[in-house]
C-alpha cells in the first residue's frame, strides 16, 4: 500500500517514537475523539491510529476494528501522503484498497475518510479516521470538524512529549550531578521553550473551532462536537500554562496579585460553568453549595479560578456516571473553606500528600487515579502563594479536596 518516501520514513519512524505512545493503554481523552468523530460523520467505526515501521496500530477506537493492521493492508500510509483530507467513497471502486484486508473481510469497509495528524516539525504520525461499511461521502463542515479534531489530537501529544522532555532532563541533571543553579535554569528555558511552541498550535484550533460553532448551518450533533472541541482545547491551554507556572512557581517567579477583594461564590460559579460541557457528557451533576453568602479573600481571581477548575476536572475524571461533582463553601474561623467532593474511588491516606508532586501517580490497582502530572501542583503552589492550604481530607467513600484561604482583611 501507500509507500512513504524511504529517505523519510526512518526519520517519521524515530519521531514517533520520542512520543512514547506506541503500545500504551486506551486513554480517555483519545476514545472520546475517535467516538467523536464517528458520530459527527455517521460512520460506524472512528480511530486514531499511529504507523511504526511494521503496521498500523490504533491508539483509540471506537466500533469494530483491529488494535493492529499490517502496513500493506493500512489506508494510513496513503492518508499520511497528503495535507488535506482523503475520502474513498468506495473502496471497491479504488485499486489502491479493492484487496486490502479491512475491505474483503470482516469490518467490510466501503467508506473511508482520514487525515494526517501532523506535529510541529511536519512530521506525519499517524491518522484520525472514519470506517464504514456502506459507500458514502463527507460534507464540508464533516470534513472540517475531521480536520480540527486531528489538529487538537496532535496539540495533546505534543504537550505529552513536551512532559517528557522536562522529565528526562530532570533525570540527566541528577545523573550527572550538574549544579542546582545550572539544572533550574535548563528546565525552566526548556519549559518556556515548549510552552510558546504549544500555544500557537493551540489557539489555531481554538479559534477555528469557534469558527465552526457559529456556523447557523451545523446539526445539533455537528455543534456539539465543535463546542467540545472548543472546550477541550480550553483546557489543554490550561495543561499548559500549568507546565509554564509551575516551573515559575518553583523558581519564585508566579506572579499572584493578592490586592483584590475575591467572592469565592463567583470564582466557583466561573469554573462550574466551564466544566458544565463536559458534566453532561459523563452524565454527572455539578453543584455549588454555599453555607452563607459573603465568602471573600484577597487573591487573584484567574489564578483561583484556574485552582477550583483543575479541581473539577480532577473530580469529573474519577466521578461515576449519573453521580454528582459538588463545591462546597464555608468558613472556618478567620479562614475561608473552598471543598470539592467527588465520588470516585478515592485516594489512599498514605499517598494524600503525594498527589501534589509533579507527575505523581496514585497507586491503587485498577482503581487507580492517573495523574496528568501538573494540575495537582499547579494548585498547591498557587494556593500556597496566596498564603493558604490545600489537602485531601478523609472521607468514607470518594475524594474531598481542601482549600483553606484567609478571609479578606478588608471584611475583617
Amino acid at each position: 500500500m501507500g509507500a512513504i518516501p524511504a529517505n523519510i520514513e526512518s526519520e517519521r519512524v524515530q519521531a514517533l517514537l520520542t512520543y512514547r505512545i506506541l503500545d500504551t493503554p486506551a486513554e480517555g481523552e483519545f476514545d472520546d475523539y475517535a467516538r467523536l468523530i464517528a458520530k459527527v460523520c455517521g460512520t460506524e467505526i472512528g480511530a486514531m491510529t499511529l504507523l511504526d515501521s511494521e503496521r498500523q496500530w490504533v491508539k483509540a477506537v471506537h466500533g469494530p476494528l483491529a488494535r493492529e493492521i499490517p502496513r500493506d493492508h493500512a489506508f494510513c500510509p496513503h492518508t499520511m501522503l497528503q495535507a488535506d483530507v482523503l475520502e474513498v467513497p468506495d473502496t471497491l471502486l479504488d485499486p489502491r484498497f479493492a484487496q486490502s484486508t479491512l475491505v474483503v473481510a470482516a469490518p467490510f469497509v466501503r467508506f473511508y475518510a482520514g487525515v494526517a495528524l501532523i506535529n510541529r516539525a511536519g512530521v506525519a504520525l499517524g491518522t484520525l479516521c472514519v470506517f464504514d461499511s456502506k459507500p458514502s461521502r463527507l460534507n464540508a463542515t464533516q470534513r472540517r470538524l475531521l480536520v480540527i479534531a486531528a489538529a487538537h489530537i496532535t496539540a495533546q501529544l505534543e504537550l505529552r512529549r513536551a512532559v517528557l522532555q522536562l522529565l528526562e532532563e530532570k533525570r540527566l541533571a541528577a545523573d550527572l550531578r550538574v549544579s542546582v543553579t545550572e539544572s533550574n535554569q535548563s528546565q525552566q528555558d526548556l519549559t518556556a521553550m515548549l510552552v510558546h511552541d504549544l500555544k500557537s498550535p493551540l489557539t489555531a484550533v481554538s479559534v477555528n473551532a469557534t469558527w465552526l460553532f457559529e456556523d447557523p448551518s451545523l446539526t445539533a450533533d455537528q455543534r456539539a462536537a465543535a463546542s467540545d472541541i472548543v472546550g477541550a482545547s480550553a483546557q489543554l491551554a490550561g495543561m499548559v500554562n500549568d507546565l509554564l507556572d509551575v516551573s515559575r512557581a518553583e523558581d519564585g517567579a508566579l506572579i499572584v496579585d493578592r490586592t483584590s477583594v475575591v467572592e469565592l461564590a463567583v470564582v466557583a460559579q466561573v469554573a462550574i460553568d466551564r466544566a458544565r460541557a463536559a458534566s453532561v457528557e459523563r452524565g454527572q451533576t455539578l453543584e455549588l453549595v454555599v453555607a452563607q453568602p459573603g465568602h471573600c479573600v484577597d487573591a487573584d481571581a484567574k489564578i483561583l479560578e484556574r485552582v477550583v477548575s483543575n479541581l473539577i476536572d480532577n473530580a469529573q475524571k474519577y466521578a461515576p456516571r449519573d453521580s454528582t461533582v459538588r463545591v462546597e463553601l464555608s468558613a472556618e474561623g478567620d479562614h475561608e473553606i473552598l471543598r470539592v467532593i467527588d465520588q470516585g474511588k478515592g485516594i489512599p491516606a498514605e499517598q494524600r500528600d503525594a498527589v501534589f508532586e509533579k507527575y505523581f501517580q496514585v497507586q491503587q490497582g485498577v482503581a487507580a487515579r492517573p495523574s496528568h502530572g501538573l494540575g495537582l501542583a499547579f494548585c498547591r503552589l498557587a494556593i500556597e502563594a496566596h498564603r493558604g492550604t490545600i489537602a485531601v481530607e478523609d472521607q468514607p467513600t470518594g475524594c474531598v479536596f481542601r482549600v483553606s484561604l484567609p478571609c479578606s482583611a478588608d471584611l475583617g
